[in-house]
């Protein structure tokens, strides 16, 4: 997405610089958290169980590709300038969802971005 927006190379160092210092500050923050904030009793979470057949992850991947190459192709034959936002909102609308519903929410996705 990035690659469509004009940049000034002059500001490269100024943006890396902020990333990092954004970076740091996070992790102190995190470390400053786990320091002093008392955890006074560690409670163990039960384990969830999928029983996922083996061809699933290939199901679901195939699914989410071909949607995907659909919205890129009408994207272009409408002539949208930028056709990554369709296949970016499609991906949005269908992750986390699982093969039984994610039909519906591909076609209805798809056509409602249209």
């Amino acid at each position: 997405m990035a690659g469509t927006y004009p940049f000034d190379p002059e500001l490269i160092p100024a943006r890396v610089g902020l990333v990092a210092m954004g970076a740091v500050l996070s992790c102190s923050l995190a470390f400053l958290y786990s320091v002093f904030v008392e955890k006074s009793e560690v409670v163990t979470v039960p384990r969830r169980t999928f029983n996922k057949r083996r061809y699933t992850k290939f199901v679901e991947s195939t699914i989410i590709g071909f949607f995907m190459a659909m919205t890129l192709i009408i994207g272009h034959l409408l002539a949208f300038k930028n056709t990554y936002w369709i296949s970016i909102a499609t991906v949005a609308i269908i992750q986390g969802e699982t093969l039984n519903t994610s039909g519906s929410g591909i076609c209805t996705g798809s056509l409602g971005l249209l």
